[in-house]
């Protein structure tokens, strides 16, 4: 990887993380009903009361039942931030900066490996990083 590729692929990767950060940390990161199931969960697992899931986040401690219905990665990254002593949703904004700007990244690092053209790396990198449909998602948690 030459100098120019390396700073390309990380500017996109501080854009990104940047770009998440300000619309998160603004206005706050956008929860749906899935959300605070996934945060629940998390929490559980950061607390070490194994991979459950809360019937209603604001009756945690006490209703909870096995979580067998979603994929694990999402509340197991979430329950590392959260055992590190980081807000619970605090953590889903961090680790959505930490997607969105390895998203924009590689999607320029794959396309250049693809076409070998600069430039078009470039365009696909930056339509990732000014997307508004993949920004909205990477704003929710």
């Amino acid at each position: 990887m030459n100098k120019k590729t390396f700073l390309t692929f990380f500017s996109l990767f501080i854009a990104g993380n940047f770009l998440i950060f300000l619309l998160c940390f603004e206005r706050g990161i956008n929860v749906t009903p899935d959300s605070t199931q996934y945060v629940g969960a998390a929490k559980y697992l950061a607390e070490f009361k194994g991979f459950r899931n809360p019937l209603t986040y604001w009756n945690i401690e006490e209703e909870s039942m096995p979580m067998t219905h979603w994929p694990p990665f999402y509340p197991v990254a979430i329950s590392l931030f959260i055992f590190l002593k980081i807000p619970p949703f605090t953590s889903p904004i961090l680790l959505n900066m930490l997607l969105f700007g390895l998203l924009t990244a590689f999607s320029f690092f794959i396309m250049l490996q693809l076409t070998r053209d600069f430039k078009i790396s470039l365009l696909t990198g930056l339509f990732f990083l000014f997307s508004y449909p993949i920004i909205e998602i990477y704003t929710f948690a």
